[in-house]
């Protein structure tokens, strides 16, 4: 059964189980009183039915081809005309109730008509914004799930967005250091190419869901590391420590320490002089992840434009939109030494 069909058939439930308890209400009264041997009074009937006809005009005419439609003068003048013709009604069934053969005798005859019109309006009225207030809800509900809905697919979007800028300006710069990696040995070559089949794989396939296994993008992040060492010189030193045991049962949005590694490995080293790059990734504690990445800093001249910085923007957005509140991120670059610490809590990703 789906979800509308299902929701139909409960409202459709509520409505009749509401309306069956009020209609029964005042008969089981009226049966208990004393005068169970009298006939049910016509009013008593009345009464349901009037409120019944007053709430679901409104429910399903007023309301939604008047009210909501910003035509408020025709919704208050239908309710008047509505008013008056029900009030009118049940007026003249009061009539025939005291005209009738068994009625008391010791009661007066009737009751002045303003008396009843007003009696009989309160209540109706009552009825007639219950049934506004209640559709009105409904509507500030449809509005709601409509525009989370909407706020959902707006995210899905721009997430997909993002990580598609992402993963070709990571591509690019491998296959940079590749080409780099054949006139200096091909058999290196061939294996990096081998790990960069591996490494596109998981870009192709993992990153399409929001969220992996952390320890597969911690596989994913040495195996890139890897392929990076395989073409840097002696000059560079390279410490990798990536232990994060306190979080292996949970789950983290692929790439997102990507631009932080290869951003140093791009901009951290310079092939003339010493360099070092120096990777943590560490669980501090169960259900946090914290990924410091610190690396030599040789400042570009005015005319490289190769830290643009697409990856860090990307990856702050990402952040904003994936852990609201969960996360911290600071940059930092003093004594020719540049640092990035990106910490997440993986808590609500389990």
């Amino acid at each position: 059964m789906s979800n509308p069909l299902k929701q139909h058939i409960i409202t459709a439930g509520i409505h009749a189980t509401a309306w069956i308890l009020f209609f029964l209400l005042p008969i089981f009264i009226f049966q208990y009183t004393g005068s169970h041997r009298s006939p049910l009074p016509l009013p008593l009937i009345a009464l349901p039915v009037a409120y019944l006809i007053a709430f679901y005009a409104n429910y399903f005419i007023f309301t939604d081809y008047f009210l909501f439609k910003r035509k408020t003068a025709a919704f208050l003048l239908l309710n008047i005309a509505l008013l008056i013709v029900l009030c009118t009604g049940l007026y003249f069934v009061h009539e025939m109730t005291t005209l009738h053969p068994n009625a008391p005798t010791h009661k007066p005859p009737h009751d002045p008509f303003i008396i009843v019109l007003l009696r009989d309006a309160g209540s109706i009225v009552c009825f007639i914004g219950l049934s506004t207030g209640l559709k009105t809800v409904i509507l500030w509900k449809r509005a709601e799930s409509k525009n989370r809905k909407l706020e959902q697919e707006r995210t899905e979007a721009e997430l997909k967005n993002l990580r598609n800028q992402l993963n070709p300006h990571f591509l690019f710069n491998t296959l940079n250091n590749i080409y780099a990696l054949i006139t200096l040995d091909s058999n290196r070559a061939q294996q990096a190419v081998l790990k960069l089949s591996r490494l596109l794989r998981y870009v192709l396939y993992e990153n399409k869901e929001r969220y992996v296994p952390v320890e597969q993008e911690l596989n994913f992040l040495r195996d890139y590391i890897g392929l990076m060492q395989l073409r840097q010189t002696k000059r560079t030193r390279i410490n990798v420590n990536i232990d994060a045991t306190g979080c292996c049962n949970y789950r983290i949005a692929p790439l997102l320490f990507m631009p932080l590694i290869e951003n140093a490995f791009k901009h951290g080293i310079d092939p003339m002089l010493d360099s070092f790059i120096e990777i943590s990734i560490t669980a501090p504690e169960e259900g946090k992840i914290c990924c410091c990445v610190r690396n030599s800093h040789f400042p570009k001249n005015s005319d490289d434009h190769s830290g643009s910085g697409i990856g860090l923007d990307n990856i702050r957005r990402q952040l904003d939109l994936l852990y609201p509140g969960k996360y911290t991120f600071d940059i930092s670059c003093a004594d020719n030494i540049y640092c990035a610490v990106l910490s997440i809590d993986l808590h609500q990703n389990t």
